[in-house]
């Protein structure tokens, strides 16, 4: 049980705190008894959401009165990529946009490019399980860039 007028808040013996107790717990937290000091703790408002979901919201709704929705709808396969093309292909690839029902990729190497070129049949059939309803991609054009 504590004293009257002891605290936790690094006080000395001469202000009325258990010197011994407070010595003990400042050495276990790496700080001398006068070098700590005290942190209010962090109050939350009531009611407040902290997750992404409030975020996502208002985001949708901004997007959607812009317009912008269907076109950010039309790019979610990007967030597959990698599971379209493979790890190996995914590392030396990047999706830019769709023009014209054929999707530019920008690639690392022209040897890369030449590689995809042979595999495009199969690609283009992977990706069109990612496409939206709507949406047709014939075509993959190869260009060299940075990534």
């Amino acid at each position: 049980m504590k004293k009257a007028g002891s605290s936790t808040f690094g006080r000395s013996e001469a202000q009325g705190g258990d010197a011994s107790g407070n010595a003990a717990r400042a050495a276990e937290e790496g700080a001398a008894p006068e070098q700590r000091r005290y942190e209010a703790p962090r109050r939350r408002r009531a009611g407040v959401r902290t997750d992404l979901t409030l975020v996502k919201g208002i985001l949708a709704k901004a997007l959607a009165y812009k317009g912008l929705d269907k076109k950010v709808e039309r790019y979610e396969f990007i967030l597959h990529w990698r599971e379209i093309v493979g790890d190996k292909i995914a590392d030396v690839t990047k999706p830019e946009y769709i023009s014209r029902r054929a999707l530019l990729v920008t690639v690392k190497h022209s040897a890369w490019a030449q590689e995809l070129t042979f595999q495009k049949p199969v690609l283009l059939q992977k990706l069109a399980r990612y496409l939206k309803k709507g949406d047709i991609v014939n075509d993959m054009i190869f260009r060299v860039g940075a990534l």
